[in-house]
């Protein structure tokens, strides 16, 4: 009997070994690099965005393909700062700020076929994941750490707009 009982239990270890240790350190190797393109692609996308001051529908629409079709379910926030400067009462300059977020800018590319910035705007791209992929969702039932956070920010990038487009 206790000769059965060892041969149960050296076969649940050597599955563990073989099947689920491997499973989860690729499932890691896959977030990583996952990851990665995400942060590639978009610091591609932001760096032409702030180079040339304007986002095509078709540009969007490419980057927004790379990023749903990895793994995972992602969410794409755009946004759009515009300083002016204005003369106050007294005299003095004020520094005012308009904000511009995915939907008004999508709403714009709808209606003009693209986004155009001013020289001076800041961009500002955050994709974040909010949900799992098959790898990630297997690795993390079998609870054996590598356990991949809900609402995490795979890229936050941004910066000034030069408006380079000769």
């Amino acid at each position: 009997m206790s000769d059965a009982f060892g041969k149960i239990v050296g076969f649940m270890l050597a599955s563990v070994l073989l099947f689920i240790v491997p499973l989860t350190f690729y499932a890691g190797r896959q977030q990583n690099l996952t990851q990665l393109y995400i942060i590639n692609e978009s610091m591609q996308f932001i760096e032409s965005v702030k180079n040339t001051g304007v986002i095509t529908e078709e540009i969007y629409r490419g980057f927004e393909d790379s990023v749903y079709g990895v793994s995972g379910r992602y969410k794409i926030e755009l946004s759009r700062i515009h300083y002016e400067y204005n003369m106050d009462k007294v005299g003095d300059y004020v520094k005012t700020e308009k904000v511009y977020y995915l939907p008004q800018l999508e709403e714009e590319m709808e209606e003009n076929g693209q986004i155009e910035f001013l020289e001076g705007d800041y961009v500002y791209l955050r994709v974040t994941r909010i949900g799992k992929g098959l790898i990630e969702c297997m690795s993390d039932c079998c609870m054996l750490g590598n356990i991949v956070p809900e609402n995490e920010v795979i890229s936050f990038y941004g910066g000034y707009v030069k408006n380079e487009s000769y």
